[in-house]
This record gives structure tokens, C-alpha cells and sequence, in this order.
């Protein structure tokens, strides 16, 4: 399971073959194996899967209880 959220520089599209998929784990590995440097972040804060309709409303109600806890605009 990932998070999803990915920041790369454009020039990592060219270790992507066209017209094929691929993994963003096996990107990573790919990256490391060229000797590319590649960081990690930690996320501990709130993190809602807004996969099904459930999981939003879900989202949607933390929001409202969480509101003061949001940076909004950063």
C-alpha cells in the first residue's frame, strides 16, 4: 500500500520505457540502481484512502471534526 504521493524531477521520465507500465516501486528501484538519489518522507499526519464512496464521506466528516487542525493554503 502507498500513499501515492510522488515528486519527481522531469528528467526521471526518461527511466520510464514508453507505452509499458510500470510500478512506481519499480521507478524507485530503477532510480537507485542507476545511482540516482532518492528521499523519503515520513507522513504522520491525517491520511484518508478516498477509494470508495464510504472513505469520503468518512473524509468529508473528519473534516468538519478536524477543522482547526488544517493549514489550509500551504
Amino acid at each position: 500500500v502507498s500513499m501515492g504521493l510522488y515528486v519527481f524531477e522531469p528528467e526521471v521520465l526518461d527511466y520510464i520505457p514508453p507505452n509499458q507500465p510500470l510500478d512506481f516501486p519499480d521507478l524507485v528501484h530503477k532510480l537507485l540502481q542507476a545511482g540516482e538519489l532518492v528521499y523519503g518522507y515520513c507522513f504522520e499526519g491525517y491520511w484518508q484512502d478516498l477509494g470508495n464512496p464510504e472513505d469520503y464521506q468518512q473524509a468529508q466528516q473528519d473534516f468538519v471534526q478536524m477543522e482547526g487542525q488544517f493549514f489550509y493554503g500551504e
